[in-house]
């Protein structure tokens, strides 16, 4: 009720005021300060993003400082990672420290090597943590929504968003949004993440309006493969809100051959039998097994994965001799360990190397830490890559949009090849079979110009869901 949420948002309140005693004297906002964050890892961006909501953006030069990592080699959300034992050569001028378990050590690690670097802490061996204060949890939700609420604006609830470390699902949260902000000035997005949504489902629906609109976020877990992550949320959703009009951005499909992919198709079938109800597939495999187990034509379409939408880059001509190797380690992984072995011999053969990479994050990825992780990936495979070696769908579509040289493997859902015939005209992503097709590949695309790259578009495809999505706001 009422006086149950102002009673949350007075608390919220003195929380926020706490935090600003702590962190008053931080020196994050002199952009001429050098400031070394001790801990890189959820806690440590849980109090920056603090410290961004109470002061304001931070204009410090940031590093992340860690006892056992070797300086430069690392980085956390696009910033380096250095040694503690190399702060004065980085020029670091103060230090915060951020972990609660470690503090203690820490502060005494640093005060011997450097008494006169000043250092803050914030738990004073408190051994409460802040990893769900004023970040990731259900006021965050309610603050958001009674503001937009307040400036009588129609709310689009984009629900099912990541905060796990998978940056392939960040970059369609983060085109979805770009889309969705294009619609109109008079809307405003509040972000439900999958985990909030799991965790907070009776509260939401108490906070949802009936004429608000409803997005799905996209991707490729509609089915049975990641049914109890993320299809039984969606499907609740869906079952759930049947006054609002839901969309789902593209999506695949994937049931497998058994009781359990039959009981799904059924659930399926009698959830999307609804109105006000449009389901958007990246490929036509998915459209056609909808299609198949009865769901109606009508409300299906096929359009290219969001992230797309985000655009090409110009090639970067740079050469570094190296290929990186992203694969999945998941139910979705159909390579084995010596498509690497032969990849890499190939390399050593030709004087590069290869170098194991992967699309999934190191760490937990907060929505306001999102762009950073993003950015530090792009920068990565723009940057340090000749040529990427990949069975991750959104590795591939990375490069697509990076100009950067792409071999691809087949999927076990088949979502990386039908999402693939959106490319397939393009010279520098080239999907294949078997590990002997692959060095073949490698040949064929080493021997391109990077003038001569393909370039590529669907500005009809997403003019044609901005004009859809326009008709239900």
């Amino acid at each position: 009720n009422h006086e149950d949420e102002r009673k949350i948002l007075r608390l919220r309140e003195k929380v926020i005021l706490a935090f600003k005693e702590v962190m008053k004297d931080w020196p994050l906002n002199d952009a001429d300060k050098i400031i070394g964050i001790y801990g890189s890892g959820r806690t440590s961006d849980v109090l920056l993003n603090i410290y961004g909501k109470i002061y304001g953006e931070i204009k410090a030069k940031i590093y992340y400082v860690d006892s056992s990592k070797e300086s430069g080699v690392y980085k956390h959300l696009n910033r380096r990672i250095i040694n503690i034992a190399d702060l004065e050569r980085y020029g670091v001028d103060e230090v915060v420290i951020c972990s609660n378990r470690y503090e203690e050590q820490m502060d005494r690690k640093t005060k011997e090597l450097y008494p006169h670097i000043p250092v803050y802490r914030v738990y004073n061996n408190c051994k409460f943590a802040t990893e769900n204060v004023l970040t990731n949890n259900f006021v965050e939700i309610l603050c958001n929504y009674r503001k937009i609420e307040n400036e009588k604006k129609k709310r689009i609830v984009l629900l099912g968003t990541p905060e796990y470390p998978n940056i392939g699902d960040h970059l369609i949260e983060y085109a979805e949004e770009q889309i969705l902000k294009s619609l109109d000035a008079s809307c405003s997005i509040v972000e439900v993440s999958n985990e909030d949504l799991h965790f907070f489902k009776c509260r939401l629906r108490n906070l949802i309006h009936r004429d608000d609109l409803l997005i799905i976020t996209g991707g490729g877990y509609f089915g049975t493969l990641w049914r109890e992550a993320h299809y039984n949320e969606a499907l609740s959703v869906i079952n759930t809100y049947v006054d609002n009009f839901i969309t789902v951005m593209p999506q695949s499909v994937y049931f497998s051959d058994d009781h359990m992919g039959e009981f799904y198709k059924e659930q399926t079938v009698k959830a999307f039998n609804r109105d006000k109800l449009k389901i958007y597939l990246r490929e036509v495999y998915s459209y056609e097994i909808l299609k198949d187990i009865g769901v109606d034509e009508e409300i299906l379409e096929v359009i290219p994965d969001i992230v797309f939408s985000l655009g090409q880059k110009e090639a970067n001509a740079k050469r570094t001799n190296t290929i990186g190797f992203f694969v999945r380690h998941d139910k979705e992984s159909i390579i084995e360990r010596e498509t690497y072995d032969c990849i890499n011999e190939y390399a050593v053969k030709r004087g590069m190397q290869c170098v194991e990479s992967s699309m999934q994050y190191h760490s937990f990825i907060f929505k306001e830490n999102r762009m950073a992780a993003i950015d530090e990936k792009i920068d990565e495979i723009y940057n340090r890559y000749d040529l990427v070696v990949t069975d991750q769908l959104h590795c591939m579509i990375t490069c697509a949009l990076l100009r950067k040289p792409c071999i691809v493997f087949r999927s076990k859902s088949k979502k990386t090849e039908g999402v693939y015939k959106w490319i397939e005209g393009v010279d520098y992503v080239q999907l294949v079979g078997d590990i002997d097709n692959a060095i073949k590949a490698i040949d064929n695309i080493r021997s391109l110009e990077y003038s001569g790259y393909s370039k590529f578009d669907f500005n009809d495809e997403w003019n044609k869901l901005l004009k859809e999505l326009k008709k239900v706001i």
